[in-house]
């Protein structure tokens, strides 16, 4: 009777614990699709040869998602141009900058998406913009920006109260899907909090 006793009590404890730990785990799995859904959505058209307007490739735009595990992601976005239809003072140009950011400390209320009216009227492609803003009282985006040109190399370390996203013009359901991406991740890291 007691050994019945014993098992009874056991299952009835696993059986309580089994929802809890469903639950728990719900919003890191929804954290983690989410961060997924913006890791192949900005790493697949954040990436993308450049060209002035409608004429010769002349360089090339490159997003990497470095971490899109948790809460702090990082990414590198670079633009190397390496061609001889850039002027001279701009050819073997590289340029990478690699950020950081704690999602909670984005504002999903200052994020808006825009068009760059004189890049439209150029016809330059990439004038849709997705800026994130950060909350007040918070760090910023942390920066490091590494400039090649012609074998020279500086560096700077910046910390920008905003960050900013280009698009093709074409693109906006994908800038508002990422926006919306973005909401939701924010909202869950000031969850965790």
């Amino acid at each position: 009777m007691k050994r019945q006793a014993i098992v009874s009590f056991f299952l009835l404890t696993l059986v309580v614990a089994l929802p809890n730990e469903r639950i728990d785990a719900q919003p890191q799995d929804r954290l983690g699709s989410t961060l997924d859904l913006l890791k192949r959505k900005l790493e697949t058209h954040l990436s993308y040869s450049l060209s002035e307007g409608q004429g010769p490739e002349v360089g090339a735009s490159k997003f990497e998602a470095v971490s899109f595990a948790n809460c702090r992601v990082a990414w590198r976005s670079s633009v190397a141009q390496d061609n001889n239809n850039v002027p001279p003072a701009l050819r073997h140009l590289r340029m990478v900058n690699n950020t950081s950011v704690d999602l909670s400390w984005i504002d999903p209320d200052k994020t808006h998406i825009y068009t760059i009216r004189e890049m439209v009227k150029r016809n330059l492609p990439r004038a849709l913009v997705l800026e994130l803003k950060i909350r007040s009282g918070s760090p910023g985006f942390k920066q490091r920006l590494v400039t090649t040109v012609g074998g020279r190399i500086t560096r700077n370390a910046l910390e920008e109260k905003s960050y900013s996203f280009f698009f093709d013009t074409n693109d906006q359901p994908i800038a508002e899907e990422v926006s919306k991406a973005f909401a939701e991740a924010i909202n869950i890291c000031r969850s965790k909090k």
